[in-house]
C-alpha cells in the first residue's frame, strides 16, 4: 500500500532510512564541531589573523591600499581641530579688536582696522579652502577604504565558499550520516558571512578609528601637553572598560552562534517535512519550537545589547567625568593666560574625538571575535582529511586499464562509527564471479545494503579486505571505481533539469545526444521520452518530480548505463513500482544487467528467482547460499522467508500522473514540493524568476503574488509595538537622550569657553557623566529587547534588520544547490558528480560576486561623500561665520555656540552614513519578509472563517463522499486528474483505491486532509462540505500514514505521541509500553535508552523507521508485523487504503478501481474477480509477471 488514511484516533508517521540502519559519522568529536555541535560553553576560535588565510596577493593589495585610506581618514578629522584652534584664534583676535573699537572708540586706528579686515577676510577664505581640501581627502579615502576593503572581503569570501562547499562534498558519507544536513547548509551562508564582518569594511572601520585615536592625541600632546596630560588620566579606565566589554560580548556571540544554527536546523527540518507536519496538524507545535530557539537567540541577543550599552555608557561616564576635570584645569589656564582659546579648543577636540574614536571601534570588535569562532567551524571543515577522499590532490589510486568484475570480500568486520558497539557484518565473506547475477537476502538491519556501501566506498571495514579483481579497493582509485559501478536505487534520484542534461550526468566524459538516445533505449525509456512534446529538453522539475516512478527509475536506470558500468547495483529497484511500471523497468533491468557482474539487494524474494546465485544473511552473517531451487529444497531459512511472502505480488501506485497520456505526473510534482520550498521561497521572496539554466532551477513558483509594500516601516514598528512598545519607548527616550548630549555638550562647552568660568565647565561634565552613563545602557538595553524579541524570527543580525539585499537575491541559487547536494550526497558520491557541483556553484556564485563588488564600490562613494559632507559644512559655516563678524551682525561670543553646536552634530551625522548600507538592507529585508507573511493562503489554519464548524471527534461516524469532484494541480493547470469523481466510502468501511498510476489515487488522500480543495464538486465528511469544516478539526480525525515517512528530531517517544491531538497530555512511556510491546519491544535491547532514544533516522533499520511504509518497502519479518500493526491500527475505523499489492485489499469492503480520475469499477474483491474487468485485468497482470520471475 502506498497511503493509508484512517478517521477518528491519529497515528505516529515514522521515518525513511536505509535498510542498514546506517549512517553514522565518523570521528564524532571532530565531526560535531563541523556541524555545529559543539557544547555552548566550549567554543573554540582562530587567531585573528588565520581569518584572512584565503588572500591572495590581489586582496592583500587591495588590504593594504584599504588600510592606508581609513588611516587617512581617520587622521582628517583629526586635522580638522588644526584648523578650527588656528581660526578660533583668528576670530578670537578680530572679535576682541572689534569690541574693543566699539567700546573705546578712536582706540584703534582705522588703517589698523582696515588692515585686519582684510587679513581676517583673508583668512577666512583660507579656513574654507582647507576644510575643502579636507573634504576631497576625506571622500578619495573614505572610498577606498570602504570600497578597498569591501572588494578585498567579498573576494575572499567567495573563495572560502568555494572551499567549503568543496570540502563538504570530499567527506565520506559516513561525516553526513552523523549531522545535522541542515546545519551543514546553512553554515555556508551564516558562517561565512560571519567571517567576512570581521575580514572586511568593518577591519577598515576599526583602522580608521585607531588612525584617528593616534593622530588626535599627536595633535592634542602638540597643541598644549599641560591640558592633554591631564585628559589622558581616562584612557586607561576606558581601555579596561571596553577590553572588559569586549570579553563580555564574544561570550554572549558565542552562544548565540549556536543557538542560530539550532533554529535554521528547525526551521529546514519544518519546510523539509512539511506534508508530515501538515498531517498531524502540527504547524502551530512547529512554530512554538521554532519561537523558543528564537527566545534563546532573543536573551543572548538582549544581554549583548546590554552589555554593549553598559560598556558604551561606561565609557562616555569616564569621558564626560574626564571632561570635568580637564574644564576645570583649562579655565584655570585660560585666566592665568597660559593657554589660547583656539588651543582650549584644539586640545578638547582631538581629545573628544580620538577618545570617542576608541567608543566608536568598540563594538565592531564583537564582530571579530563572531568571525574567529565562525572561522573555526567553518576552517575545521576545510581542513578535515576524508577519510575516503574522492577528490584527492594527487589521485594515486590504481587506475586498471582492464575490468572483469569479480568481487570478493574477505573477512569483512564492520559497524557503523556511531554504533561502534552494535557489528553489522561479521567476518563477513563472500565471491561474487564476474559476470555473475547474485543477489542478498534477509531482514533488515542483516546488512545487505552495508555491503553495497563499502563497495562504493561510502564507508571503511574494521577490518578485511575487499577485492574487485584481486585488487584491494582500497589501493583503486575513487572516482575511478565509482564510475565502474551502475547503482539503481529504490527512490531514484534525479536532478532538477532537462531529461537530457539527467541521463548526461551519467558519464564521466561529455556525451551526444546518440549515446543518450540509445541509453533510453537500453531502458526501455526511448519511447515514452520522445512522446514527450520537449522530447529531451522536458524539464523535471526538483528532485525529478514532473515524472512518475516509473519513468524516473527508467530515467536512472539510462544514467547508470551511460557510463557502461562492469557492475550493477540494484538496490529493491522496482519495489516502489506499480504493477504496469514494475514490468517495463524489470525488463530494463534485465537488458542492463546483461554481460555485467550484478548485485541485488531485494526484500520480495519473487524478483531474484533467477539470480545466478542467492545469499542469505543473518546479522551480519552468511546463513545460506546457493540457487533459488537448492535453498528451497533445503528447507532452511530462505525458504521460511519464502513461505512468508507467498502473496508478495506489488502494486505500487506512484504518486498520481497518467502514463498513458505521456504527461508529467501531477501528484509527485505535489510531494516534491515541499523539499524545495525553502529555496523557491527564498527566491520568490527576491522577486527573481526561478527559472535557471543548469540543474537546480524550478519552474513553478506556487506563491501568489503579493504587491509589495514600499514603505514597510511602519508595518515593522506596528509589529513590534504590538507587545514591544514599553521597551521601544524607553529605548527611543534613551536614544534621544543620549544623542541629545553632543549639541548640549557642545553648547555649554562654546559658552564655558567664552566666559572662562570654572563651574559651568565642572557643573556641565557632571551633567553629561550622568546622561551618557545612565541613559546609554538603557538606551541599548531596551532597543535590544525590543528588537531582539521581533526581528529573530525574521532572520535578525546585529540588532536590525539585516539580511544582505544580494543574498536575498541569490539565495535560492546559491542554498539551493547547497542543499540539494547535502540532501543527495550518496547519489552525487555514486556518480562521481563531485566536480559537476563544485564547479556548478562556482558558477552560482560569480553573479553575486560581481553584483558585490560592483555594490561594494557603490556603498564607498556614498561612504565617501558623507564624509565629505561634513567638512563641506563646516567650510560654509565658517565662511559665512567670518562674514556675520566681518559686517558686525553677530559677535563671535553668540556665533560661537552655534559653530560648536553645527560641529559636533555634522560630526554624528557623518557616522550615520557608515550605517547607510545596513538601513538599505533592512528595508530590502522588511519588503521581502512582509511580502511572504502578508501572503493569505487560500486553507489558513490560523485564521478560520467564522463559519467553520468544529467537529466533535467522539461523534464522526466517517462517512466520505466525493461527488462531482474535478481538481488539478495549481502548478500544472493544463492537466486535469480529476474529471468528476464520484464515490462514497461508509462508516467504519475498509476502502480500497487501486489503479495505474495517474489515476489520482493519492490526490483523494490529500484532497481529504485539505492540502488542497477541490476545483469543482464536493468532497463531505458525514454530509458536511470539508471547506465547512474548520481544517484543524478536520485534521485532528485523520491518521495518515504514508509512503515517504519522516521523524522530525526528538525522542522515539516524543516522535510517538506527535501523531497525539494533543501531545502535552498525550500517553505516557509506560501506557505506551503496554499498547506497542510487540511491535516496539526491540528498543529496549537494541537502544540503551529505549524509548526516550533520541531520533536519528540513521540509528533505525528499515523496520524501525518505515513501521508506516508499504509491506513492499520491507522484508518478510517486518512486513508481517507491520501489516500486523495496520491491521489491529483500522479496526472501528473509517479506513482508506492505497494499495501495493493486490492480495492485500482482498479482505476491503470496498475496493474502488480509478482510472484517469474516474472510477470504472467497484466491489469486493469477489465480486470484481468475477466481473472479469479493469480490476481483474490488474491481478492476471501482476500473476503473470510472478509466474515470469
Amino acid at each position: 500500500m502506498d497511503d493509508i488514511a484512517m478517521l477518528k484516533q491519529p497515528l505516529h508517521d515514522g521515518p525513511h532510512s536505509d535498510e542498514t540502519g546506517s549512517s553514522t559519522a565518523a570521528d564524532s568529536t571532530t565531526d560535531k564541531a563541523f556541524a555545529g555541535k559543539a557544547d555552548a560553553d566550549t567554543v573554540h576560535k582562530v587567531p585573528y589573523f588565520q581569518l584572512f588565510r584565503f588572500a591572495d596577493a590581489k586582496d592583500i593589495t587591495l588590504m593594504l591600499l584599504g588600510a592606508l585610506g581609513a588611516i587617512a581618514n581617520g587622521v582628517s578629522l583629526p586635522l580638522l581641530t588644526i584648523v578650527l584652534g588656528d581660526t578660533i584664534n583668528v576670530f578670537t583676535v578680530y572679535d576682541t579688536m572689534l569690541r574693543s573699537s566699539r567700546e573705546n572708540p578712536g582706540s584703534i586706528p582705522q588703517s589698523l582696522l582696515d588692515k585686519t579686515h582684510d587679513e581676517f577676510n583673508d583668512a577666512t577664505w583660507s579656513v574654507f579652502w582647507k576644510f575643502i581640501f579636507l573634504a576631497i581627502g576625506a571622500l578619495v579615502a573614505s572610498y577606498i577604504q570602504m570600497g578597498f576593503w569591501k572588494w578585498a572581503g567579498e573576494s575572499q569570501t567567495f573563495k572560502i565558499k568555494k572551499q567549503y562547499f568543496q570540502a563538504l562534498l570530499r567527506q565520506e558519507i559516513a561525516f553526513f550520516d552523523g549531522t545535522n544536513r541542515g546545519e551543514l547548509t546553512s553554515k555556508i551562508a551564516t558562517d561565512t558571512d560571519q567571517i567576512q564582518d570581521g575580514i572586511a569594511d568593518k577591519v577598515g572601520a576599526v583602522l580608521q578609528y585607531m588612525g584617528m585615536f593616534v593622530s588626535a592625541l599627536i595633535i592634542a600632546f602638540i597643541r598644549n601637553a599641560e591640558l592633554t596630560g591631564i585628559l589622558c588620566i581616562s584612557l586607561p579606565f576606558k581601555l579596561v572598560s571596553a577590553a572588559f566589554m569586549g570579553k563580555l560580548i564574544a561570550a554572549f556571540m558565542d552562544g548565540a552562534l549556536i543557538a542560530y544554527a539550532k533554529a535554521g536546523a528547525v526551521a529546514e527540518e519544518v519546510l523539509a517535512s512539511l506534508r508530515t507536519i501538515v498531517s498531524f496538524g502540527g504547524e502551530r507545535r512547529e512554530r512554538a519550537r521554532y519561537v523558543r530557539m528564537t527566545q534563546e537567540i532573543a536573551e543572548k541577543e538582549a544581554s549583548k545589547g546590554f552589555t554593549l550599552g553598559f560598556g558604551v555608557g561606561s565609557i562616555f561616564l569616564i569621558m564626560f567625568l574626564t571632561y570635568s576635570l580637564g574644564f576645570w584645569w583649562s579655565a584655570r589656564m585660560l585666566i592665568g593666560g597660559r593657554i589660547t582659546v583656539g588651543d582650549v579648543v584644539s586640545c578638547f577636540m582631538s581629545f573628544i574625538i580620538g577618545s570617542s574614536a576608541l567608543g566608536m571601534a568598540a563594538p565592531y570588535l564583537s564582530s571579530f571575535v563572531t568571525a574567529q569562532a565562525a572561522a573555526y567551524r567553518v576552517f575545521k571543515a576545510i581542513d578535515r582529511q576524508s577519510q575516503v577522499d574522492p577528490l584527492p590532490k594527487i589521485d594515486v589510486g590504481l587506475r586498471p586499464t582492464k575490468v572483469t568484475g569479480e568481487i570478493e570480500f574477505k573477512n569483512v568486520d564492520f559497524a557503523y562509527p556511531l554504533r561502534p558497539h552494535v557489528p553489522i557484518l561479521r567476518n563477513f565473506n563472500l565471491k561474487i564471479a564476474a559476470g555473475t547475477t547474485v543477489a542478498l537476502v534477509g531482514q533488515s538491519g542483516s546488512g545487505k545494503s552495508t555491503c553495497v556501501g563499502l563497495l562504493e566506498r561510502y564507508y571503511v571495514p574494521a577490518s578485511g579486505a575487499i577485492t574487485l579483481d584481486g585488487t584491494p579497493i582500497d589501493k583503486l582509485s575513487i572516482e575511478w571505481l565509482r564510475g565502474q559501478i551502475g547503482h539503481i536505487q529504490q527512490e531514484p534520484i534525479l536532478f532538477a533539469g532537462t531529461i537530457r542534461e539527467n541521463v548526461a550526468l551519467g558519464s564521466p566524459v561529455p556525451v551526444d545526444d546518440k549515446q543518450i538516445l540509445d541509453s533510453l533505449r537500453m531502458a526501455n525509456a526511448y519511447n515514452f521520452v520522445m512522446d514527450l512534446p520537449d522530447k529531451l529538453d522536458t524539464y523535471l522539475g526538483e528532485s525529478g518530480a514532473a515524472l512518475s516512478g516509473g519513468q524516473k527509475q527508467r530515467i536512472a536506470i539510462a544514467r547508470a548505463l551511460i557510463r557502461n558500468p562492469k557492475i550493477m547495483l540494484l538496490d529493491e529497484a522496482t519495489s516502489a513500482l506499480d504493477t504496469q511500471s514494475e514490468a517495463i523497468v524489470q525488463e530494463a533491468l534485465d537488458n542492463a544487467v546483461q554481460g555485467r557482474t550484478t548485485i541485488v539487494i531485494a526484500h520480495r524474494l519473487s524478483t531474484i528467482r533467477n539470480a545466478d546465485m542467492i545469499v542469505v544473511m543473518k546479522k551480519g552473517v552468511i546463513v545460506e547460499t546457493g540457487s533459488h531451487d537448492a535453498l528451497l529444497a533445503k528447507q532452511g531459512y530462505y525458504a521460511d522467508l519464502i513461505k512468508d511472502q507467498q502473496v508478495g505480488i506489488d502494486d505500487d501506485e506512484d504518486e498520481d500522473a497518467s502514463p498513458a497520456e505521456t504527461d508529467i505526473e501531477d501528484d509527485t510534482v505535489a510531494a516534491g514540493e515541499s523539499h524545495s520550498l525553502l529555496q523557491r521561497a527564498a527566491t520568490w521572496m527576491s522577486g527573481k524568476s526561478e527559472h535557471g539554466a543548469s540543474l537546480v532551477r524550478a519552474p513553478h513558483g506556487g506563491v501568489d503574488d503579493v504587491p509589495e509594500e514600499k514603505s514597510p516601516g511602519m508595518r515593522v514598528l506596528k509589529l513590534v509595538l504590538a507587545d514591544q512598545w514599553p521597551w521601544i519607548l524607553f529605548g527611543l527616550l534613551g536614544a534621544v537622550l543620549s544623542g541629545g548630549v553632543t549639541p548640549v555638550h557642545a553648547w555649554y562647552y562654546a559658552e564655558a569657553l567664552v566666559l572662562a568660568d570654572q563651574w559651568p565647565w565642572i557643573l556641565f561634565g557632571l551633567l553629561g557623566a550622568v546622561l551618557s552613563g545612565g541613559v546609554t545602557p538603557v538606551h541599548a538595553w531596551y532597543y535590544a529587547e525590543a528588537v531582539g524579541s521581533f526581528g529573530l524570527a525574521y532572520t535578525l543580525k546585529d540588532n536590525q534588520l539585516v539580511l544582505d539585499t544580494e543574498q536575498m537575491k541569490h539565495l535560492g541559487s546559491k542554498w539551493g544547490i547547497c542543499f540539494l547536494a547535502v540532501a543527495n550526497v550518496r547519489t552525487i558520491a555514486s556518480l562521481g558528480l563531485e566536480r559537476h557541483f563544485i564547479g556548478e556553484y562556482y558558477e552560482r556564485l560569480q553573479e553575486p560576486y560581481h553584483a558585490a563588488r560592483r555594490d561594494a564600490l557603490l556603498g564607498a562613494l556614498t561612504f565617501g561623500a558623507s564624509s565629505a559632507v561634513m567638512f563641506i559644512v563646516y567650510a560654509v559655516s565658517f565662511l559665512y561665520t567670518g562674514y556675520l563678524i566681518a559686517h558686525e551682525i553677530y559677535s563671535f561670543s553668540d556665533l560661537f555656540q552655534v559653530i560648536m553646536t553645527i560641529m559636533f552634530s555634522a560630526m554624528m551625522a557623518s557616522r550615520i552614513g557608515q550605517h547607510a548600507p545596513e538601513i538599505t538592507k533592512a528595508h530590502a529585508a522588511s519588503i521581502s519578509i512582509f511580502k511572504f507573511v502578508d501572503r493569505r493562503p487560500p486553507i489558513d489554519i490560523y485564521r478560520p472563517p467564522a463559519s467553520a464548524i468544529t467537529l466533535d471527534r467522539a461523534a464522526v461516524k466517517g462517512e466520505i463522499t466525493f461527488k462531482d469532484v474535478e481538481f488539478r494541480y495549481p502548478t500544472r493547470p493544463k492537466v486535469r486528474v480529476h474529471k468528476g469523481l464520484n464515490f462514497t466510502v461508509p462508516a467504519g468501511a475498509k476502502v480500497a483505491l487501486v489503479g495505474s498510476s495517474g489515476c489520482g489515487k493519492s490526490t483523494c488522500i490529500q484532497l481529504l486532509e485539505r492540502i488542497y480543495d477541490v476545483e469543482r464538486g464536493s468532497i463531505s465528511l458525514d454530509g458536511h462540505d470539508l471547506r465547512s469544516i474548520d481544517v484543524n478539526s478536520l485534521r485532528s480525525t485523520i491518521a495518515l500514514v504514508g509512503q515517504e515517512p519522516v521523524l522530525l528530531t526528538g525522542t522515539i517517544l516524543e516522535n510517538i505521541k506527535y501523531g497525539a491531538v494533543n501531545p502535552d497530555a498525550a500517553t505516557d512511556e509506560g501506557r505506551l509500553r503496554g499498547r506497542t510491546d510487540r511491535q516496539c519491544a526491540r528498543f529496549h535491547h537494541e537502544f540503551a535508552l529505549g524509548y526516550q532514544t533520541p531520533v536519528e533516522p540513521v540509528l533505525l533499520t528499515g523496520h524501525d523507521s518505515r513501521e508506516h511504509q508499504p509491506p513492499s518497502a520491507l522484508d518478510a519479518e517486518s512486513e508481517a508485523v507491520v501489516q500486523r500493526a495496520l491491521d489491529a491500527a483500522s479496526e472501528g475505523r473509517t479506513t482508506i487504503t492505497i494499495a501495493h499489492r493486490l492480495s492485500t485489499v482482498t479482505n476491503s469492503d470496498l475496493i474502488i478501481v480509478m482510472n484517469h480520475g474516474r472510477v470504472v469499477e467497484q466491489g469486493s474483491y469477489k465480486e470484481l474477480i468475477a466481473k472479469k474487468g479493469h480490476f481483474f485485468a490488474l491481478v492476471q497482470t501482476q500473476m503473470e509477471i510472478k509466474e515470469s520471475k
